[in-house]
């Protein structure tokens, strides 16, 4: 090897050594291959690979596979059976959608019927379980299905996540009256196991108001929706009117001027909706033993008596009519009429004149009166006044630090936007209301299709808020 060839030249040579060196050589001399002779007599050295050592051994060089080659189309060991082809779309047609008779503003009229006038919580999610009852029974309408009671509550408490029972149908039915046809069925598939469980009534639900339809669209489900929500809103409207003659004094609006509830009002409290009667299975009497024929005429027998208590009853008050005597005053304790008692009386309010009461009174309902009557552009329009004296004194600070008499309107809305946190847009509305309220101090000049706002400096700032207020009593005054 080479290393027992390298360190003769450091010892003595000995013959074992030598004969060993000459051996190496030659193997080395072997080993080599011979260069190569190219066209024209030039010869090209190969490089000498590098000694074989036992811990490394030669890396064969990896020949990587030929991708399989997929034949053209048009060749003959294509199969066509085996994998076919799509045709390609030489022309198509795109169909527009019809129009519709009606314009878009009277299709969709009732959607925007009401006021905005809030309903009870309680109301709210009644009206959320009618839109899902609406849904499903819909659906099922097109399957062909029968809809029981057992799979509108399943699917509807999927859809809400939120209890539904049979006495949301009751009131519906109250508030909706031909929104849904309620039925009592009996050996519907599906409802039984046992041939004893066939004779057994079902109630079930089909939508109402279909006429011609087999099902509603989108847009009817939609629309019942809002004519559900409207008599939830009329129910609610008769105990604001109950609560408003409860006032003292009473007070009288017509329903369709108020925009808003009573302040005192507690809308929330409204008793729940009453609940309709809805069919009941037919009554089946089956007797299988002779103690129950006995109850049953047990019970005919005792309903005749009380039919005949009942009748004489009724001529002994027709007697005490025609005698003269009122039944509202029956005498007790000897011939003495019973007197209510007399209303309880604040303490609070004892020995204040009557007078002043009732004009204090009278006014607070005149106050209340035109409150829930406001029209909401007005209303709008004071609480954008109420938040006017705040910018005003932004608006001042602003023009004196930068101590100039005219500044752009970007620039001064976005500093009031900072200041007071209310949004750009809704900064420039108030400025647009300020310049039309207060046009002696503040005006809007356009130079190179800029805008400026500029401002008086010889008003004062107490001045203006006196302004605003006076403007502000005026317009709740006239409204």
């Amino acid at each position: 090897s080479l290393r027992s060839y390298l360190p003769i030249k450091r010892r003595a040579p000995n013959s074992s050594d030598l004969s060993a060196a000459k051996k190496t050589r030659a193997d080395i001399s072997e080993d080599t291959p011979a260069p190569s002779t190219l066209r024209g007599g030039s010869i090209i050295k190969e490089r000498s690979q590098p000694p074989v050592t036992p811990s490394r051994a030669p890396q064969q060089p990896v020949t990587p596979s030929p991708d399989p080659v997929t034949p053209p189309p048009g060749s003959p060991d294509r199969n066509p059976e085996a994998s076919p082809q799509l045709g390609r779309f030489r022309s198509f047609t795109v169909e527009s959608p019809t129009k519709k008779s009606q314009p878009a503003y009277q299709r969709y009229a009732s959607l925007v019927a009401t006021g905005n006038l809030p309903v009870p919580t309680v109301y709210k999610v009644l009206c959320e379980k009618f839109r899902c009852t609406d849904t499903v029974v819909n659906m099922l309408g097109k399957r062909e299905e029968l809809c029981t009671v057992s799979k509108l509550k399943k699917a509807v408490q999927d859809m809400m996540r939120r209890t539904f029972e049979q006495r949301n149908l009751a009131q519906m039915k109250t508030v909706y009256p031909t929104a849904f046809v309620f039925r009592q069925e009996k050996g519907i598939p599906g409802t039984y196991t046992d041939i004893r469980e066939k004779v057994l009534y079902h109630l079930t639900i089909e939508c109402g108001e279909l006429g011609d339809c087999k099902w509603l669209d989108s847009a009817t489900l939609v629309e019942r929706t809002q004519t559900f929500r409207n008599g939830l809103l009329k129910i609610v409207m008769q105990h604001h009117k109950l609560f408003l003659k409860s006032r003292t004094p009473p007070i009288d609006v017509p329903d369709d001027k108020i925009t808003h509830w009573h302040p005192d009002f507690e809308f929330e409290k409204v008793p729940d909706v009453e609940e309709a009667e809805l069919p009941k299975p037919p009554l089946t009497e089956s007797y299988s033993t002779a103690k129950e024929v006995l109850a049953a005429a047990h019970e005919k027998f005792a309903a005749k008596l009380q039919r005949a208590l009942v009748n004489s009853n009724t001529t002994q008050a027709c007697d005490s009519v025609t005698s003269g005597t009122p039944p509202c005053h029956a005498a007790t304790n000897g011939g003495t009429p019973v007197v209510p008692p007399p209303c309880p009386v604040d303490p609070a309010l004892v020995g204040i004149s009557p007078l002043l009461l009732e004009r204090i009174r009278q006014k607070e309902a005149a106050k209340v009166t035109a409150v829930m009557t406001r029209d909401p552009a007005v209303e709008k329009k004071l609480s954008m006044l109420e938040k006017l004296p705040d910018m005003c004194r932004i608006i001042k600070t602003f023009f004196v630090s930068e101590q100039k008499c005219a500044l752009f309107l970007d620039e001064v809305v976005s500093k009031v936007s900072e200041s007071s946190g209310v949004s750009k847009e809704s900064v420039e509305g108030h400025i647009h209301l300020l310049l039309e309220v207060l046009p002696e101090w503040i005006t809007r000049v356009s130079i190179r299709k800029r805008d400026y706002l500029k401002i008086s400096k010889n008003m004062e700032i107490r001045s203006i808020i006196n302004k605003l207020e006076q403007h502000v009593q005026k317009l709740s005054k006239n409204s």
